[in-house]
């Protein structure tokens, strides 16, 4: 089996699934050698050997096993057969009550270490945490490791061990490749926090970040910060008659217009401050429910209701 396990190591296939699996060559090896040697020697199966201790004898951690023998199983020669699972809390008490002091926290996967075609692999199910392999039809002529009769001294555990730990590489293993990282939208981040500040959230209420990025990018290159900008945007909200809390019809066009008279230089606009227009003069219409200040007052079931006066201009309710 360790005369398989070299030459699959010089396939191109192997290569590929090792890069696909981020490990090296020589650790799928030497963690093949190692559950290899510690299969039954007539049959192949019964390797049980834990990630744990696997990965102590080759030098590398748990999860570099675990990926080298995803790659085993992937070529044919680890056939797993049962799938492990953790002991539950009653069977960890009942075991510590037996043994004291022993750190069990479940059952490792049980494997075969064989030399399977892929037609016989598609007949074992893979089996569920804690149960056993499902074989879908007879398998004739499952493989063993090694051929019954044929162990020779080169292949004892004594003289193993050390080969497949000499055989794994010292060096560490490649880095995993740097995920590809999205493009920053322009003017998103200010987007996100003006639009969060707590002078506009209600009156933008509805508004998205990312839908409205794009409106801010002068504002972002500008110079301006949430705070300042959305205290900008309030001012000159206020000054064209829109309370903080007006029912707006189109939040997103109300943003749109505010940020077109807002200048981008946020220096510039500091500066220069916001222009203040001049007062109109607003009358009431002086109805005889009208309280001279856009509010009109009806008397239902001996109850007094307020409600914005029909007859009198918007501007002198949001006036300040």
């Amino acid at each position: 089996m360790r005369r398989v396990l070299t030459a699959l190591a010089d396939q191109p296939h192997t290569k590929h699934l090792c890069g696909a699996a981020q490990i090296a060559v020589k650790t799928w090896l030497a963690v093949a050698i190692n559950d290899a040697l510690d299969a039954d020697d007539a049959t192949g199966r019964g390797m049980r050997t834990s990630q744990a201790v696997a990965a102590a004898r080759v030098g590398r951690s748990e999860r570099t096993v675990r990926r080298a023998r995803a790659v085993s199983v992937r070529l044919g020669v680890l056939v797993e057969l049962y799938r492990g699972r953790e002991l539950s809390g009653d069977e960890r008490l009942a075991l510590y009550d037996e043994k004291p002091g022993h750190k069990q926290r479940g059952y490792p996967n049980v494997y075969a270490v064989t030399v399977c075609p892929r037609r016989q692999r598609g007949r074992v199910a893979v089996p569920r945490p804690g149960r056993w392999a499902v074989v879908r039809s007879h398998l004739e002529g499952f493989g063993h490791l090694p051929p019954l009769g044929g162990v020779s001294s080169n292949s004892n555990v004594e003289d193993g061990f050390p080969f497949a730990v000499a055989t794994a590489p010292r060096d560490a293993e490649p880095a995993p490749p740097a995920l590809r990282s999205r493009r920053r939208r322009p003017g998103i981040g200010l987007a996100y926090r003006t639009l969060a500040h707590h002078a506009l959230s209600q009156l933008l209420q509805g508004v998205r970040p990312g839908a409205a990025a794009a409106l801010f990018i002068h504002h972002d290159r500008g110079g301006w910060t949430s705070d300042a900008l959305a205290t900008a945007l309030r001012q000159t909200a206020q000054h064209r008659g829109v309370g903080p809390w007006a029912n707006v019809h189109s939040p997103y066009g109300l943003l749109k217009t505010l940020l077109a008279e807002v200048d981008a230089d946020a220096r510039a606009y500091l500066t220069l401050g916001i222009p203040t227009p001049l007062p109109e003069p607003v009358d009431p219409c002086g109805g005889p429910n009208c309280d001279g200040h856009g509010w009109s007052y009806l008397q239902i079931a001996g109850v007094e209701h307020a409600r914005p006066c029909p007859d009198c201009p918007p501007t002198i309710r949001t006036a300040t």
